[in-house]
């Protein structure tokens, strides 16, 4: 994104010529298809910008569609990851939320990045210096919306590296528990446990009796 701001400011340019702005617009689609790439992204066959829909690449390059691109799964990101304290947290993010934001009517939001790109790269193509000058604060607007997705993933981070931690620590702890279990002496466990019930029914038994005796009380009483 930043190099696509830095180009749009360099066709911005009054000194900037017609074949200039051509050869830039050739540098943005080849942007374009790195972010289309990106989207694209797999580990271990699973495309982890498709949501839930994650067997098949949320997006393809077109040309034809006014962004420039082609939506391939409409599916959401539901997956959470729960913590050992039960709490839950999503962990990710579609390629639609990052990269092509929409208004409730369907239209590109303020922050498209697919929108802002495409938008550049046709303004270029066509001399339009009017066009260029827009595109550029498009493009402003998306690296500032894709920064808070990142600012997202950040959090995720923390709050991964905070669960895992509670989870070390709540394993240390059972691990120290079955520890001393298992060095437990039986044998001399059940003596003491034996004599303590001993102790619990004298006690028991002293306390029946002085119940049943009167005192100073009893005969204020």
């Amino acid at each position: 994104m930043e190099n696509a701001i830095s180009l749009a400011a360099e066709g911005a340019s009054s000194t900037a010529s017609a074949d200039t702005r051509t050869s830039l617009a050739q540098q943005i689609a080849g942007l374009q298809q790195t972010l289309v790439g990106i989207a694209q992204t797999s580990v271990n066959g699973r495309y982890i910008f498709s949501g839930d829909q994650d067997s098949q690449a949320p997006y393809k390059l077109d040309p034809t569609q006014p962004e420039g691109v082609q939506q391939l799964v409409t599916s959401a990101a539901t997956r959470v990851i729960q913590s050992v304290d039960g709490t839950s947290f999503a962990v990710a993010r579609t390629a639609q939320q990052i990269f092509d934001a929409r208004n409730p009517d369907g239209t590109p939001a303020t922050g498209n990045v697919f929108a802002a790109m495409q938008t550049l790269e046709t303004a270029l193509t066509n001399n339009d210096t009017a066009g260029i000058a827009t595109a550029s604060d498009s493009l402003k607007s998306a690296d500032t919306y894709l920064n808070d997705q990142l600012a997202f993933y950040g959090e995720v981070e923390n709050r991964v590296q905070g669960a895992t931690d509670l989870a070390q620590k709540f394993q240390v702890q059972q691990q120290t528990e079955l520890s001393g279990l298992q060095d437990t002496d039986i044998p001399t466990t059940a003596t003491e446990i034996a004599q303590l019930q001993v102790q619990q029914q004298a006690s028991m038994s002293v306390e029946a009796n002085v119940a049943q005796m009167k005192n100073l009380f009893s005969f204020l009483a």
